[in-house]
């Protein structure tokens, strides 16, 4: 699959840093949203991420208008028609995601795909609708999509393999780093271990094992670091030393057994867990007096030094 023209639907934070990354990648885009002030909000958002990757020459400041050039924006769903692929990114909520895939099957030819961006809804009940719900699939990015380079790519049960292939291969296209997500669970794969990592934490924080300050720095300035380049498996195998992987699980079996044994089991995050957490968090001096913009600018420049190191975006060191 190689589009020459792809939409956009849904332009809020997820749908523009969609929306960059095609154009940047050369595909003409047209971006859908039910005002023209979401649109507008979008232009300028597209415009920001533009200026962070010029700051860092990650592009030259002589792309920007052609990429820009590149993205056209309507409030007229019908506008998407020839488009060759879609990527669905609209408000988390199962009926429109239902409402919105049926009317896209309506508008776009026969052969188009029509991925979804959500974080965690069933591809299933989306496709229910559908009058060609094998050509429907979930390509659930990370935020922002045009930097972070894993995708989630989950079918449903009516999702054709040929589908998933061509959505597979569009991803590598772009530069993405996609997994195929075998069998639907709340949140698919990465959600699943991120709530599970805030769980604990947040079951921690609320017993006084440790403070907000010390958890961001536990994963900041320890597991993260080595997460930056190697998964759970890789580490726990190097934990093991030379006996890899089946030592460390004979070795610690006791200590893992007992922290198993004594981690949270919350299914809801209780409310003065969650009143705790974010007020020792408004306090972290990378957050105090912070906006949300600055907040973002904040991560994403960080984001674009990870990312030159491990070759994910050029650099000219």
């Amino acid at each position: 699959m190689t589009p020459r023209k792809v939409a956009c639907v849904g332009s809020g934070t997820i749908g523009s840093s969609w929306a960059l990354l095609f154009a940047l990648k050369g595909h003409d885009v047209v971006t859908y949203d039910v005002s023209d002030d979401v649109l507008s909000r979008s232009t300028a958002l597209i415009s920001n991420m533009l200026e962070t990757m010029v700051v860092n020459e990650i592009i030259g400041k002589d792309q920007v208008k052609p990429v820009l050039d590149k993205i056209s924006s309507t409030t007229r769903l019908a506008e998407v028609s020839d488009c060759d692929y879609v990527q669905e990114s609209a408000l988390e909520r199962m009926d429109v995601k239902i409402d919105l895939l049926g009317k896209l099957e309506r508008v776009v030819g026969d052969h188009v795909a029509i991925a979804s961006s959500t974080s965690g809804l069933p591809i299933a009940t989306m496709q229910k609708d559908m009058i060609h719900p094998e050509r429907a699939v979930i390509v659930h990015p990370f935020n922002p999509p045009h930097l972070v380079p894993l995708v989630e790519i989950v079918r449903g049960e009516k999702t054709s393999q040929i589908t998933v292939d061509d959505v597979f291969a569009l991803m590598e296209s772009l530069g993405k780093i996609p997994v195929r997500v075998n069998k639907q669970l709340p949140g698919f794969a990465a959600n699943r271990l991120q709530t599970a990592i805030l769980r604990e934490s947040m079951a921690m924080l609320a017993e006084g094992v440790v403070d907000a300050d010390g958890l961001e720095k536990i994963m900041s300035a320890g597991i993260g670091l080595r997460w930056a380049f190697m998964g759970p498996l890789l580490t726990a195998n190097l934990a093991g030393g030379p006996g890899g992987l089946d030592y460390y699980f004979d070795h610690f079996g006791p200590l893992t057994q007992s922290i198993c044994e004594t981690l949270s089991a919350w299914t809801s995050f209780p409310e003065d867990a969650k009143k705790k957490a974010a007020g020792q968090l408004r306090s972290l001096p990378v957050v105090r007096g912070k906006q949300y913009a600055e907040l973002v600018k904040w991560r994403d420049q960080n984001l674009i030094n990870i990312l030159k190191e491990r070759g994910y975006l050029p650099s000219r060191d």
